[in-house]
């Protein structure tokens, strides 16, 4: 998605020390784009589009329209409207000589005509039929109203980001795209502690060149592809005193461009990170697993870790190294040595590759793996981390925190209240009076409560049961709980008899 506009169009406003391109409103513009859409009429030429369009401007939008109009001639296509080359014609007529009145000139017309076998009026209409303001359009235009001005805002900013110095922006996600294109354009970049990336602008180089600065201005989409960006530039102006200005924008104008957000499908550098990935989603851990989370920064360059793993406040990156080519291997050797992770980094090595565990000395843990990567060496690093994160926290919450003598509590909430694992609370109260049922804790008095209206049931059914039970939000399987239990006669739920639970 790359329409640079020409800096004579570029519609810039300055406040301070600040600039910004002067966006156009999707909603508050439609008219006006529709408009210039309209004058794209197929057969109309070049030259009669741009008048039409002309004749809409004032003094405040004449670039934004002629900006639209730009940006719609790129996408159009035009081609000479002549059976006759016109050179052909031009070359016939100009063996005529001079002429020196309107009947000469008719004459010498007539005569071109006949020798080409045309019509006078097409030897007039197709003299200068191949200058470009002269090329006919040849394809239907159809373009969104709004989506036009979006791209315009886009392609407006790009623009101003020929002028920068440098570029500085931070993102949350798109984290491959941005740096593939990085390395694909031929950016000169760097990354702080912070995870900022700052990108050298063409203003900054010897010798400016519109190659680079067209290269920084088709970074910008992927830029605006993550979640969550924000975008600084140093823009250099030079309106008779060269000056910088200082260009600011996030995610929080997104809806002033298009929509550019990355596929929810993921990508993978190969089909064991795949598998990987589709075995991960379907452990139900209850670990948030992210794919890409982030990137880490490693001496002059980054790495982007393929997995991160997240609870209780326990965490870390697994990266699977299992390429095989000597000059990637020594590449990917070289980054985590030299890689400042803020958690620790385990890494799954293809075993055929030539490298051992101490090449890897910068890494938390390495293991190795043959065709898949195995399962049990990552989830046992979970309840291991599980465990201790449980450990470490079961003094900092008592039991008077999470009982209530006569409510039922939801232990999951008190969970997300404490900031603690679920398992804690449910170990607190494993010696207390009162049960513990589908995560909820059930205090002894509520307990009599619900069994005594069970008790009272002429007939102990499950439908007439579960209405007793879903008032206070369980479900039958509490129902051991109050010395009961389901006996199944047929998969008829009213002919499920509820019964007092025989003692084993």
């Amino acid at each position: 998605m790359f329409y640079i506009l020409t800096k004579k169009l570029l519609d810039a406003e300055v406040s301070g020390g600040e600039i910004r391109p002067c966006y156009r409103d999707p909603e508050m513009n439609v008219d006006k784009a529709a408009r210039v859409i309209g004058e794209f009429q197929k057969g109309r030429s070049r030259k009669e589009i741009f008048e039409g369009v002309k004749s809409m401007e004032t003094h405040s939008d004449f670039r934004f329209l002629r900006g639209l109009h730009a940006l719609i001639e790129r996408r159009c296509s035009f081609e000479v409207e002549a059976d006759k080359p016109p050179r052909d014609i031009r070359e016939s007529l100009y063996k005529k000589g001079f002429v020196t009145s309107h009947g000469e000139r008719e004459k010498v017309i007539r005569e071109v005509a006949t020798e080409l076998d045309l019509d006078p009026w097409d030897v007039e209409s197709w003299f200068w039929g191949d200058l470009k303001e002269n090329e006919v359009l040849i394809t239907d235009v159809g373009r969104d109203p709004k989506k036009l001005i979006k791209q315009y805002n886009l392609s407006a900013t790009q623009t101003l980001l020929f002028d920068a110095l440098e570029v500085n922006f931070n993102v949350s996600g798109n984290y491959q795209q941005i740096f593939g294109m990085l390395k694909y354009l031929g950016l000169m970049y760097t990354v702080d502690s912070n995870l900022n990336i700052t990108v050298t602008g063409p203003g900054s180089l010897f010798k400016k060149t519109r190659k680079y600065g067209n290269q920084l201005a088709r970074l910008l989409p992927y830029i605006m592809r993550a979640d969550d960006w924000s975008v600084s530039a140093k823009i250099e102006r030079d309106n008779g005193e060269p000056r910088v200005y200082e260009l600011l924008l996030d995610d929080s104008e997104e809806s002033l461009f298009p929509y550019m957000k990355a596929s929810d499908k993921q990508e993978f550098d190969s089909e064991v990170e795949r598998d990987l990935a589709a075995r991960l989603n379907n452990l139900k851990s209850g670990w948030e697993i992210k794919r890409e989370p982030t990137i880490i920064k490693s001496g002059n360059s980054v790495m982007i870790p393929d997995f991160s793993f997240e609870r209780y406040g326990k965490s870390f990156y697994l990266e699977v190294v299992g390429f095989w080519t000597p000059d990637y291997l020594e590449k990917k050797i070289r980054k985590v040595r030299d890689m400042e992770a803020d958690k620790p980094v385990v890494l799954a090595v293809n075993k055929n590759l030539k490298c051992t565990k101490e090449d890897f000395d910068s890494a938390e843990a390495v293991f190795f793996y043959d065709k898949r990567i195995p399962l049990k060496e990552i989830v046992d690093r979970m309840e291991c981390l599980e465990q201790k994160a449980i450990e470490e926290q079961a003094n900092t919450v008592s039991v008077d925190d999470i009982t209530d003598k006569n409510e039922i509590v939801s232990l999951k909430d008190k969970a997300q209240e404490k900031s603690v694992p679920i398992e804690i609370l449910k170990e607190k109260l494993r010696s207390e009076e009162g049960a513990v049922s589908e995560d909820k804790y059930l205090p002894t008095e509520k307990l009599q409560e619900i069994k005594k209206e069970i008790d009272k049931l002429e007939e102990r059914k499950l439908p007439q049961v579960k209405k007793i039970l879903d008032r206070y939000g369980l479900t039958e399987s509490s129902l051991e709980k109050f010395g009961y239990t389901a006996r199944w006669g047929s998969f008829n739920p009213n002919d499920i008899d509820v019964v007092p639970k025989t003692k084993e």
